[in-house]
């Protein structure tokens, strides 16, 4: 299982991952914003027309989320389970306006749904590195070879003069000694690599436009998130061009303008 975790204030919140996002369970939910268990769940239920599965949420098969290692689950779970994207979480919690509920928004927003980039620790791998030496002198024992083409030799001498006599050491080949050709071993060298975690990244987006087209359509802050399905706070961000809302927010805001999907990225 996952042992990655994040503090939310008082509690310790599991990293879950599907799809390559991060999600979130209902019980999450209940217990970081301190509802009672089944609130999430019932929020869902009541208003499951505005979520769009695969964008908002995922229903995960049981057994897939314990060969995955996503999270921990009873034995007992047979059912899909339904988790939710960082689109869902704001969905969800749209209701929750207690001083509580803003600040765990934007805890889980800044600091579990955007994940940074993180530079793994470097490590140093061991290499073997064939000199040229080796290679020509594997091009003479090919010479040497009683079938073997005589191009080959033609090529080389000029580079090893001696190519018709390779330097021998003797082998025993069952009870007898056998001169074979001899080659030099293989140079060493240690090459230090860094693995990264992939960075993710959005393109460009436009604040000006977003900005002009809410004062000419006389759109609120809150009317385009609601409209988006996102906090206040997210519209806001966007207008200021401190983050920019990528793949389905993008989608979901040029919707609800009534705009291209291509509007803002120039």
């Amino acid at each position: 299982m996952n042992e990655n975790s994040i503090q939310v204030l008082s509690n310790q919140l599991q990293v879950k991952e599907w799809a390559g996002q991060r999600v979130i369970t209902f019980q999450d939910i209940d217990t970081v914003h301190q509802r009672p268990r089944g609130t999430a769940s019932r929020n869902f239920r009541e208003n499951r027309d505005k979520f769009i599965e695969g964008t908002d949420f995922f229903k995960i098969c049981a057994d897939e989320i314990r060969r995955r290692n996503v999270m921990e689950i009873s034995n007992m779970t047979r059912d899909n389970v339904t988790v939710l994207t960082e689109s869902g979480y704001l969905m969800i919690v749209k209701s929750l306006h207690d001083d509580l509920a803003w600040e765990v928004q934007r805890l889980l927003v800044n600091c579990y749904f955007r994940v940074k980039e993180e530079a793994a620790p470097v490590e140093e791998t061991t290499l073997a590195v064939v000199n040229h030496e080796t290679i020509l002198r594997a091009a003479s024992i090919m010479a040497s070879c009683p079938n073997s083409t005589r191009y080959v030799l033609n090529c080389l001498r000029h580079i090893i003069p001696d190519i018709d006599q390779p330097e021998t050491v003797t082998a025993m080949i069952g009870e007898k000694p056998v001169e074979i050709p001899k080659l030099p071993a293989p140079e060493t060298a240690v090459v230090t690599t860094a693995k990264t975690k992939k960075k993710r990244t959005f393109p460009y987006f436009n604040c000006e436009k977003l900005r002009r087209l809410m004062a000419e359509k006389c759109l609120t802050t809150y009317e385009v998130a609601d409209r988006v399905g996102c906090a206040q706070g997210t519209v806001s961000d966007w207008r200021s061009g401190k983050y920019y809302p990528g793949g389905p927010y993008r989608k979901k805001l040029c919707a609800a303008l009534g705009v291209a999907p291509e509007y803002f990225d120039r």
